[in-house]
């Protein structure tokens, strides 16, 4: 069988016209095998993998189309999207995270990589792939290989033996590191890099781009499609996933939550039967367009559940419908939501409450339209578990 070849691929994608590029993508990543050498997937799992990443985001993204509108409001209302009835003109949707300026140079970050790549490629050969996947845009898999690799850095620092002296002998700046990991996307190290830098901005404009690294739009080919697909604030989306996984995708909790969004195999169980996904299985939690994709439909399902609620429908993702259910009947009917949230029993709840909601307004200043501002209802208003209930 011919050899997985991952730069021909990209060299077949840059040889194409520049509107034809994003959506050739996943056919030509598909023909070229684009295939990790050496990490421990076999051949399909991983091949499946970078099919899933490139199809999502042809189908959010593909070819000269223009980029989508911008989500309007749920119908429900008090979801906080982008709508048009807020101040401000949309913006670029998705907004970019990764753009040149005073902290980035696409240049520099590609040299930096290829550099850091080959001198260490004995240690990790893996840093090879994650070079030029990449290179091809795909960061869903680069991201994490990289990102494991550092994590393996920062553990052989405090190990023995010639393999941690080795490791300790890396001499990368944070400035060089953080170029690194905007170049493949490692979304995780991104906003750890980027954290606090706001803090020496010479003007707002800076101040803005730096926040944008601490709270990136991370993975937005999968958080805005499946934004579009199931009418859910994108924004919202990535505050939830702020709190649940800091843009891990191979997080796993001590309950077995699982991947960016922290999905319990059983509950994902239940979102595949619903959307009607024939062949599901826990460990497809971990690709990040599957676990983006359940946990926004599921965020939407919740929403609807408490009648556009968003601070009831975040509860009920941390603790459950069922508890968030048996928490309004013990309040009076239409008990203004930031009461309802004070009264929460379950510390843990109440602060993951407080914590998305203000993530969502922290990144709808940063990556929303100017002016724009999260709308949320003032009261409870209902429940209906008809709509779900898992």
């Amino acid at each position: 069988a011919r050899a997985p070849d991952v730069a021909a691929a990209a060299a077949a994608i840059r040889a194409l016209p520049e509107g034809e590029q994003c959506d050739r993508q996943w056919n030509l990543l598909r023909e070229g095998a684009a295939v990790l050498s050496s990490d421990p997937y076999t051949l399909k799992d991983v091949s499946g993998r970078v099919y899933r990443c490139f199809d999502s985001q042809a189908l959010a993204w593909s070819g000269p189309l223009p980029a989508p509108d911008p989500i309007p409001p749920p119908p429900l209302g008090g979801a906080g999207a982008r709508g048009s009835d807020l101040p401000g003109a949309p913006g670029e949707i998705p907004p970019p995270t990764v753009v040149e300026g005073p902290y980035y140079d696409a240049a520099q970050a590609r040299a930096a990589f290829g550099r850091f790549a080959t001198r260490y490629k004995a240690l990790w050969p893996e840093l090879q792939d994650a070079y030029l996947l990449s290179e091809v845009g795909a960061y869903d898999l680069a991201g994490e290989l990289a990102a494991k690799v550092y994590d393996e850095i920062e553990q052989g620092k405090r190990g023995r033996g010639s393999r941690a002296a080795q490791v300790r002998g890396i001499d990368m700046g944070l400035g060089e590191w953080r170029q690194l990991f905007m170049y493949c996307r490692a979304w995780h190290l991104v906003s750890r890099f980027g954290m606090g830098m706001d803090k020496y901005a010479d003007d707002e404009e800076q101040r803005i781009q730096a926040l944008a690294l601490a709270y990136p739009a991370a993975f937005p080919e999968h958080v805005w499609g499946s934004g579009r697909q199931h009418d859910v604030d994108p924004l919202l989306v990535l505050g939830v996933m702020r709190q649940e996984s800091h843009y891990k995708s191979w997080a796993v909790s001590s309950a077995d939550a699982q991947g960016l969004m922290q999905i319990l195999p059983v509950t994902g169980a239940g979102v595949a039967r619903d959307l009607g996904v024939e062949r599901y299985s826990p460990r497809d939690l971990m690709d990040p367009g599957t676990n983006i994709h359940f946990g926004s439909w599921y965020l939407r399902r919740l929403i609807e559940r408490f009648h556009g609620s968003t601070p009831l429908a975040v509860a009920a993702y941390n603790a459950g419908p069922q508890a968030v259910a048996a928490w309004l009947d013990a309040q009076e009917q239409g008990i203004p939501v930031d009461d309802f949230v004070e009264m929460i029993p379950v510390s843990e709840t109440r602060d993951y409450v407080r914590r998305v909601l203000g993530f969502h307004s922290l990144y709808t200043q940063v990556h929303g339209p100017q002016g724009a501002r999260v709308a949320l209802a003032l009261a409870t208003s209902g429940d209906d578990p008809t709509v779900i209930d898992y």
